[in-house]
């Protein structure tokens, strides 16, 4: 699970996490772009996409802080799963890695706060087909990726790359 603390002693072994929050599904159907076959996507909750990169530091040296950290603690559960994605560790010398989570807490997205991204949370957690399709078509065009953003003003969500073309429907 994703919270601020493990975000914070990922930070101090010297990698960086970038944090994208995967509204691109809803969660009790499937969904689609308009106009695509309906085979080509899943029914998910909202989890998070992270890509990992090094920040200032060398694979040694974090290496060295990860595989101090305790065995039971969610920074060696981190280490671990970072061991068998995309080459792991030592693929961040050419590339950031990704590794996703499932599950987080509130101190990394609040998604019943209602001035997080409530419209298109609100969509992804439709409880019917109906109630999905009847939203408008510019906010199902929003449904993707939201790049978590830590200022001095609090946490903000920006939206990545254009509006699909077409609207989802399910």
């Amino acid at each position: 699970m994703m919270t601020l603390d493990l975000l914070t002693s990922i930070q101090q072994t010297g990698l960086a996490l970038t944090i994208l929050v995967d509204c691109s599904h809803a969660k009790n159907f499937q969904t689609w772009p308009q106009g695509s076959p309906a085979n080509i996507t899943i029914a998910k909750p909202i989890e998070l996409d992270t890509a990992v990169s090094l920040n200032g530091a060398t694979v040694a040296d974090v290496r060295a802080r990860l595989e101090a950290a305790a065995p039971s603690s969610a920074l060696a559960g981190f280490y671990d799963t970072l061991k068998k994605v995309n080459s792991g560790l030592g693929a961040l010398t050419t590339r950031n890695v990704k590794v996703g989570f499932a599950t987080f807490d509130t101190t990394i997205v609040d998604l019943d706060d209602p001035a997080v991204l409530a419209r298109i949370v609100g969509l992804c957690n439709a409880a019917t087909v109906a109630t999905f399709n009847t939203a408008k078509s510019d906010l199902r065009s929003e449904m993707g990726m939201y790049l978590r953003q830590q200022g001095p003003g609090g946490v903000t969500y920006k939206f990545q790359g254009p509006k699909a073309p077409m609207p989802r429907v399910a």
